[in-house]
């Protein structure tokens, strides 16, 4: 019976928060990925890291990092058999590092070895798990603010240089983009798996009093012959008024000259845009008796899945009029 799959960032929550879990070992449990070596196991040990063990074939070689970077891969015995670790020692980082395993587990059933394949794409992300306390934008962002770029770019293909003043995200607003009578959110990831979008706060997907809302979801990709964000912010630069521009990169954090640090290349492989109405998946004030969240909450974060239909995504021609409109502001 093929085992059922299980989604690896549900796997870690739930023995994070298990009341059986030993404070002295490696709690394992099964994610249904089974390879030619056995199953792939999710994990977490005594120190709260979260582990993605694969089993290795009987002699096989493999060699272990010996540094303790933020994301390695390390050797365990489990149950008198070798496995290869991938570890995220820095909670910052779980995000992106579910991200990384997702797209992972989702290529391992071609490869002859996972343990190399774990350390091929290991190396291929290094950059998006650097210390997120550093100066520099974390890859998180980085991906957060190439999807904005992508969708001022074309905003100001339609209306030119005062375009930029709708993306009104970088001053605090409830929206990424805002016109008189719309507001768009614009959510970018790398997973190839699914169209998973994290919900920051109640308000996210809440349009305002008498706009309509869009969520715009961008899936990109790691590829050597992708465009870093220096170069979408150039291309938006030929574009935009140039000084609105340099005050809103900013204010989220990014410095040009920083410019030669962010070396990391992405591909757009999909773009999708959704109405977000009464029947879109959501948790908004009005999904609360009288508008309030319980008494103690004091904040709510969420993950909605898009690869299920519907809510189904706009057509081209509808999803151009939607930046053509927001455009018009």
């Amino acid at each position: 019976m093929t085992p059922e799959v299980h989604d690896v960032g549900s796997v870690w929550q739930t023995l994070e928060t298990s009341d059986g879990r030993s404070k002295a070992q490696l709690d394992v449990a099964p994610v249904g990925v089974v390879l030619a070596a056995g199953e792939v196991l999710a994990g977490i040990d005594s120190n709260g890291d979260r582990h993605l063990l694969f089993p290795l074939r009987e002699g096989e070689a493999f060699l272990a990092d010996a540094n303790r970077a933020n994301v390695r891969m390390v050797g365990l015995k489990l149950d008198r058999r070798q496995y290869a670790s991938v570890v995220c020692s820095l909670r910052d980082l779980d995000e992106i590092f579910t991200q990384f395993c997702r797209e992972l587990l989702g290529s391992l059933a071609t490869s002859d070895s996972p343990a190399r394949a774990a350390r091929e794409a290991l190396n291929l992300w290094r950059r998006l798990f650097a210390d997120p306390n550093s100066d520099l934008l974390s890859e998180h962002s980085q991906i957060g603010l190439f999807g904005e770029l992508l969708t001022l770019r074309q905003v100001l293909e339609f209306q030119g240089p005062s375009g930029v003043a709708v993306w009104t995200g970088p001053d605090g607003s409830q929206h990424d983009f805002r016109a008189q009578e719309l507001a768009c959110e614009v959510k970018a990831t790398l997973s190839r798996e699914g169209r998973r979008v994290s919900i920051s706060s109640l308000d996210q997907l809440d349009p305002p009093q008498g706009s309509e809302l869009y969520l715009i979801h961008c899936r990109l990709e790691l590829h050597p012959k992708g465009q870093t964000l220096p170069g979408m912010i150039a291309e938006v630069q030929v574009l935009a008024d140039q000084a609105e521009l340099e005050k809103k990169l900013r204010k989220v954090g990014y410095r040009s000259m920083d410019s030669d640090q962010y070396t990391s290349r992405y591909v757009v492989v999909e773009v999708r845009t959704y109405r977000v109405d009464a029947d879109f998946p959501r948790i908004v004030p009005s999904s609360f008796l009288h508008g309030d969240m319980p008494a103690g909450v004091e904040s709510l974060e969420y993950v909605i899945q898009l690869s299920n239909e519907p809510p189904f995504p706009l057509n081209a021609d509808e999803s151009l009029t939607v930046l053509k409109d927001l455009a018009k502001s």
